[in-house]
Formats: C-alpha cells, sequence, structure tokens
C-alpha cells in the first residue's frame, strides 16, 4: 500500500486490488469493472478499523439506552405535577420548611456550610421552568441519537467532517464516541466481517474459512513437532478465504490490530478493565500500524474470529 500522510486517509487505489489477488495462490476471477468499488470498499475498511481501535475504550450506548427515556419519562412527570394547580398549596409549606432548614444552618459552627439554604417564596414556579428546559434538552438528545443511528459506522469521520462549522464539528466528534452502537466488538472482529463482505462481493462467492486442525495432515505434522519437542505452532485454517483474508489484512496495514487485540485477550481482567478507560491516542494508533503478527497467528486468529462470530450469529438469529 501507498504509503500516506495520513492513517484516515489512505492511499487505496486499483493497484490494491492488484496487489492482493497476486498474493494469493490461485486467486478466483474478479470482473474488472468491480476493482474500483472494492478499492472504495478497502478504503472504508481502513477507516472503520482505525474509528473502533479508537472508541474501544468507551461503550456508554448501552448505559444511554437504558437511561435516558426513562430519565424523560421522569422529568416530564415531575413537571406536570409541579405544573398542576393542586400543588401550589405547598408554597407556604415549603417556604416554611426553608426557614426551619435556615435556622438550623445559622446555628452551625461553619455558616458557609453547603446546606446553608432559603427556598424563594415561588419555589414551585422557579423549579418548573428550569424542568422544563430539562425536558427539552433530553427531547433533543433523543432527537440527535435518532439521526446519528442512520449513520453507517464506516461514515462516521466523513460525517464528522461533513459538519458546516467548527462548532458542528466539534459538536460531532464529542457525540461519535457515546451514540456508537457494538462497542465491545475488538477492531480485529469488525475487519473480519468487513472482508468477509469484500470478498463474496468480489468474488460472487460465500466467505468461510476450513479448520483443518482435525485433518491427517495436521495431526502428522503436529505429532512430528511433538516428538522433536518443538512446540506445535501451524496454521489450523486453510482456504481462498483465509488467504484473501490475510492479503488485505498486510496490504492495508492492519496486521498490527489483530496483535494487539490478541495480545489483550490474554491479558488479566483486571488489566483489561484498567485498559477500557484510557483512550488510544493517535501515537499509540500510529505505533500499531509498526507491529507485526506472524503468518501463522495471523490465520489462526481470522479463523477463530470467523468460527467464534459465526456462532454468535447463530445464537443471535431468530428461530424459525
Amino acid at each position: 500500500m501507498t504509503e500516506t500522510q495520513n492513517i484516515f486517509e489512505p492511499s487505496i487505489s486499483e493497484s490494491t486490488v492488484d496487489e492482493i489477488l497476486a498474493a494469493m495462490r490461485d486467486p478466483p476471477e474478479v470482473a474488472r469493472d468491480k476493482w474500483p468499488r472494492i478499492a472504495d470498499l478497502f478504503r472504508q475498511l481502513v477507516l472503520v478499523v482505525h474509528t473502533e481501535h479508537r472508541l474501544s475504550s468507551m461503550n456508554t450506548r448501552t448505559k444511554l439506552d437504558k437511561t435516558l427515556r426513562p430519565l424523560l419519562r421522569d422529568v416530564s412527570s415531575l413537571r406536570r405535577r409541579i405544573g398542576d394547580d393542586e400543588l401550589y398549596w405547598m408554597n407556604k409549606l415549603l417556604s416554611v420548611a426553608a426557614l426551619d432548614l435556615y435556622a438550623k444552618s445559622t446555628q452551625s459552627i461553619n455558616p458557609d456550610e453547603p446546606n446553608r439554604y432559603v427556598a424563594p417564596h415561588d419555589i414551585l414556579e422557579q423549579t418548573a421552568a428550569p424542568l422544563s428546559d430539562f425536558e427539552r434538552l433530553l427531547n433533543h438528545l433523543c432527537d440527535m441519537l435518532e439521526q446519528f443511528d442512520r449513520v453507517d459506522p464506516g461514515e462516521y469521520y466523513t460525517w464528522i467532517g461533513s459538519a458546516g462549522s467548527k462548532r458542528e464539528v466539534y459538536i460531532r466528534d464529542e457525540v461519535v464516541p457515546h451514540f456508537r452502537k457494538g462497542g465491545g466488538i475488538g477492531p480485529d472482529t469488525i475487519a473480519v466481517r468487513r472482508i468477509a463482505g469484500i470478498y463474496e462481493y468480489a468474488f460472487d462467492r460465500r466467505f468461510n474459512v476450513n479448520s483443518i486442525d482435525d485433518t491427517l495432515g495436521y495431526l502428522q505434522r503436529r505429532d512430528d513437532r511433538d516428538a522433536r519437542g518443538v512446540k506445535a505452532n501451524l496454521p489450523r485454517y486453510s482456504g481462498p478465504g483465509i488467504e484473501f483474508s490475510c492479503a488485505v489484512i498486510k496490504a492495508l496495514q492492519l496486521d498490527g490490530f489483530f496483535s494487539a487485540y490478541a495480545q489483550d485477550r490474554s491479558t488479566p481482567e483486571k488489566k483489561q478493565r484498567q485498559d477500557r478507560h484510557k483512550t488510544p491516542d493517535w501515537k499509540t494508533t500510529s505505533a500499531l500500524v509498526e507491529r507485526q503478527i506472524s503468518e501463522v497467528h495471523l490465520i489462526n486468529r481470522i479463523g477463530d474470529i470467523w468460527r467464534n462470530d459465526s456462532k454468535r450469529s447463530k445464537k443471535l438469529a431468530p428461530k424459525t
């Protein structure tokens, strides 16, 4: 892949498609008119992987979905109750309670303590207005969330950059980490999913990986290494899907992500929890591009991701 000035604007062209196909032993034929679209899909792939890496420490969308609308219902209900004429008789009682609170606070050794407070006579009216403003703000946040959900994950940065003013760019950049769905799925898994889609578009055939760890040839090689006291580090998957995935990952310099996230899964749980609170910066992301992973580890990582992801999809599929 041609060296780029910005990792979020990769220089990918039809020559990249040719490079990837040349890396495969016997690639299926690809219609020439598909090459521009395939190159565009590669660009999207790089953007998505880098974006997911940057956002991997954030997963507040689940909390937001559980909190936002219930909070809006509570605020709306409270605002309506406070606006009810039947409650206005409490104004005098609230004023008396405020006077009692004030009297007790003045008896304190420190008169500047936080509980020193006197409520205004129109406390209910003054409370209703801020609640109305807060309700309007929560409704607007719901609208922003609905608009964001129409954006494809591969278009996050295009969407941010297409905002009209610097202020709008800032707003969009701030909400993406909290609005996005799919938190908790690693960039390497996202990459394999996307690569599978590109494979099916390019070759007009279903993406799959062949598990070979139960074949006679694999067992013989493993036993031979065991007999020589060598740790069996052999590829457990094969097939054109694996070849295409490896070629794409290497050409687009994404192998560092597979190395990093494979290592993350082997670290202690406590360390993983601590790392989730650290947002990867651009320097860290750039360093990942330089990381490498062995061919065997890359093959096995791709195969494991695809096999586990397929099992997950089957569990989530509706029963007929």
